[in-house]
């Protein structure tokens, strides 16, 4: 008899350890679901962070109204300035480059901030005289970054799509770029 109880045992012991790894095994199947969805979740849960930021990045992209303009130049009366003259609805780092036909000669301008959060942006592109019919440049490049704090000016703030954040990396964080065509400038007359 106690060959058959031994053998009971051995057996209830072998259906119990099948049983065991087969819930075993249930369970390490449902943890790899589990593991997989959760590996989905957070693929998804990034796409839509991605889309997040790229709205964010597209609802603070400049927004500018601009027009050329010619400004006297203060130091020579009958020569003015080819000026770029532009709104922003908020306030950016810009810089401003100025390219000729060739794509290859390009000159850095003068960007001058407005005076009043309502003012206009000034970039000073080059001078003109009265016998100028044309510019020598024919694209105007406008570089925006969020503002960093300025002489007391800017209220910093940031966009957080992960593009460069300030100049001196590789790329501007928004670009415009607007063609230089000035109206040819009012004729100067010179009182003596």
């Amino acid at each position: 008899m106690t060959d058959w109880w031994a053998f009971g045992v051995a057996a209830a012991a072998l259906v119990t350890s099948i049983g065991t790894g087969w819930y075993s095994r249930s369970n390490a199947n449902a943890a790899e679901r589990s593991a997989k969805a959760a590996e989905d979740a957070r693929d998804e849960a990034a796409k839509v962070a991605r889309v997040e930021l790229d709205r964010d990045h597209r609802d603070y992209t400049p927004k500018l109204s601009g027009r050329w303009d010619f400004e006297p130049r203060a130091n020579h009366r009958q020569n003015r300035g080819l000026v770029y003259l532009f709104k922003l609805d908020r306030e950016y780092l810009v810089h401003a480059t100025a390219t000729a036909d060739n794509g290859n000669s390009h000159t850095v301008c003068t960007v001058t901030p407005p005076g009043s959060p309502d003012g206009e942006w000034q970039v000073w592109v080059e001078d003109w005289t009265p016998d100028r019919k044309e510019s020598a440049w024919r694209k105007l490049k406008l570089d925006f970054w969020p503002p960093q704090r300025q002489e007391g000016r800017a209220q910093p703030w940031w966009c957080r799509c992960g593009r460069p954040s300030h100049p001196g990396e590789a790329s501007a964080h928004w670009d415009l770029t607007v063609d230089v065509a000035p109206k040819h400038p009012p004729q100067v007359i010179v009182m003596r």
